[in-house]
């Protein structure tokens, strides 16, 4: 019986293993940076954004040779609350904007927050939710007189606040590295 051993050099083993995670690497940090991309340009389809400051809590962390782990974050905590929805209850109520604002898409002004209507002569709060006539929207709010006996409802006061889960953060993030990590892998040989 005839047998040959083949065998490799042993650096030349240890230098191609080193080059492969290096490719790895690329390719992760590659991918991570295409998905934040990705997140960040999908974010004014489910948000009104009224600066680019949230887009810009989207970050990515590079791969290296010893980790081979890239991540995709958001550096703003209250986001979450996009991704898993929430129900806050605190302790008193919570003011929900009704017409504070000029349009949806804009900020409330300053002089229009809950706080800076206190000592507004025209601006008072009111409880309607035991009163039968308006049964079907029982209002608790602040309103602003508007003349002529018409009443603007500035903010609803509410118990709680429900924020409904509508980002899908976790699978735009999957879906971005599953459409995009083997052609980066390619790109990087």
């Amino acid at each position: 019986m005839l047998s040959i051993v083949v065998d490799i050099d042993e650096q030349w083993a240890a230098d191609r293993i080193q080059i492969e995670r290096a490719q790895v690497a690329k390719a992760l940090t590659a991918t991570a940076r295409q998905a934040a991309d990705d997140i960040r340009q999908d974010m004014p389809t489910r948000f009104t954004l009224r600066n680019s400051w949230v887009q810009k809590g989207i970050r990515a962390d590079s791969a290296n040779r010893s980790t081979l782990t890239a991540r995709v974050y958001d550096v703003d905590p209250y986001m979450a609350k996009q991704e898993e929805g929430e129900t806050w209850e605190p302790d008193g109520h919570v003011a929900i904007p009704s017409s504070a604002r000029p349009s949806k898409s804009s900020p409330i002004p300053r002089m229009m927050l809950p706080r800076a209507l206190r000592s507004r002569p025209d601006v008072f709060k009111a409880d309607f939710s035991t009163d039968g006539k308006y049964k079907p929207f029982p209002l608790v709010g602040l309103f602003q007189r508007a003349g002529k006996g018409k009443l603007r409802v500035l903010y609803l006061l509410k118990d709680e606040k429900h924020t409904k889960p509508i980002w899908n953060f976790s699978d735009q993030v999957s879906r971005s590295v599953d459409r995009n990590f083997e052609r980066e892998f390619e790109n990087q040989g």
